[in-house]
């Protein structure tokens, strides 16, 4: 990924902490990820695909069961990642590992399909995954990628904005408008666009903050400010999002907005 190089030091080093709890708590990541696997259903064969941020590899060994005859290239930015994500997949004798940002990665060899899940967000703005991607894809080839939308845990980015409104995060998400016009300016033709919500229950604030710092999502610009929260205003936070998200289950909900993109790259 391309990112400024304390941001990437820190989205580098939450992922690399996260390796062994991340597949504890990314349940909405696998959902995202069967939904990614369900777009490439009217596919033909290839011979080759590429992952960009493939994590420990919940995406990858759909793809491995999707694809039965094609090469993997799988990419992350995280050792530790890759290092877990072999063990999760040690069955599968068909995929090559790299560690490379996504914004780095380069090809001799173009791929029929490039395919990404929860990951690209991270890349500020959008339209430098999307470049990277262009230069991986051969003409007349497919991109299917899942990325998380503006108001992925939006109730814990209101509750912020309400204890801390002199603290914003320094970037946001992108909207699907800005996915799909990114897509257009590189002159792909998207074959399909949507966005959906998952909703994730848990038993307090504590444990959503819990499960959110173990998967690794407390990295980047998107979560930090210029000044990090003091220990009273994360008290204030917890108190806040109790009191306006607990539902009538008697837990509290956090949402993940996500956006699937299905596009070619016109040959010629």
């Amino acid at each position: 990924m391309w990112l400024a190089p304390m941001q990437d030091r820190t989205i580098r080093s939450r992922f690399s902490a996260a390796s062994s709890t991340y597949d504890r708590h990314s349940h909405v990541q696998e959902q995202v990820a069967d939904r990614v696997i369900e777009l490439m259903k009217e596919l033909r064969p290839v011979d080759r695909v590429l992952e960009l941020g493939c994590g420990t590899g919940r995406l990858t060994q759909k793809v491995c069961s999707r694809f039965e005859n094609a090469s993997i290239t799988a990419v992350d930015l995280s050792q530790t990642m890759i290092d877990q994500a072999k063990i999760n997949l040690s069955g599968c004798d068909r995929i090559e590992w790299g560690v490379s940002d996504v914004c780095d990665y380069q090809t001799e060899s173009p791929f029929p399909l490039v395919v990404s899940s929860s990951s690209l967000h991270w890349v500020t703005p959008i339209d430098f995954a999307f470049e990277s991607i262009d230069r991986a894809v051969q003409p007349g080839g497919q991109i299917v990628v899942a990325i998380m939308l503006r108001e992925t845990l939006g109730e814990l980015h209101d509750a912020r904005l309400r204890v801390a409104p002199h603290k914003p995060p320094q970037s946001r998400l992108p909207t699907l408008a800005d996915v799909t016009e990114a897509a257009t300016r590189l002159g792909w033709q998207t074959k399909h666009q949507s966005q959906s919500v998952f909703t994730v229950r848990h038993a307090s604030a504590r444990d959503l903050l819990t499960a959110i710092h173990q998967q690794g999502l407390t990295g980047g610009s998107v979560s930090h400010s210029h000044t990090p929260l003091t220990r009273g205003e994360l008290f204030a936070l917890v108190k806040d999002y109790e009191t306006h998200y607990r539902d009538a289950g008697d837990a509290v909900i956090a949402s993940y907005e996500v956006g699937f993109l299905h596009c070619e790259v016109l040959a010629g």
